[in-house]
């Protein structure tokens, strides 16, 4: 089965726990848990294609930027993604339609 994005039922599962993790280092109270399931989780190995893959990083930066995470924060997650391989065509492709339905979301927005 496929996700909105034609990944299948289980890359839905482990982008959607990687970014409620994601979404926890917001809160202070939930943070050191959330920064150490992160940590876990890239130790897995589907789970480790996901802090590698360029597209993956963009949403996650897409979403960050919609919410308020301070800057030791911000880092640790830069550091969690110090392995994506920027140099692959195909993901600059996906990070082109990223920033394109975005960009339609803001307008929907308005």
């Amino acid at each position: 089965e496929g996700g909105p994005k034609g990944g299948t039922a289980g890359e839905d599962r482990v982008e959607a726990e990687i970014l409620g993790s994601i979404m926890e280092l917001s809160n202070y109270v939930t943070r050191k848990t959330a920064q150490q399931k992160l940590i876990q989780l890239r130790s897995i190995p589907c789970y480790r294609e996901k802090f590698t893959s360029l597209s993956f990083y963009v949403r996650v930066r897409s979403l960050m930027g919609r919410y308020v995470f301070n800057v030791p924060v911000r880092r640790f997650v830069s550091e969690l993604f110090a392995h994506v391989d920027w140099a692959s065509s195909e993901a600059w492709g996906e990070v082109a339609r990223a920033r394109e339905e975005e960009g339609g979301r803001e307008e929907e927005g308005r």
